[in-house]
């Protein structure tokens, strides 16, 4: 996940292949996004279902 993001900074300040075309970039935001939703969904069941055992 770290190496999208990195991928897609890198990218923005100038520093990657001049042939990465903007469908890549774009494909890799969106994967950035998908985990992104994915940790944030994760840590939300987490910590709902430890309030659900203690309650």
């Amino acid at each position: 996940m770290l190496t999208f993001v990195g991928l897609t900074v890198f990218h923005w300040l100038g520093w990657t292949a001049l042939n990465l075309s903007e469908n890549q970039t774009l494909a890799l935001l969106e994967i950035v996004r998908i985990g992104l939703g994915g940790y944030v969904v994760g840590r939300s069941v987490e910590k709902a279902t430890i309030a659900w055992k203690q309650s």
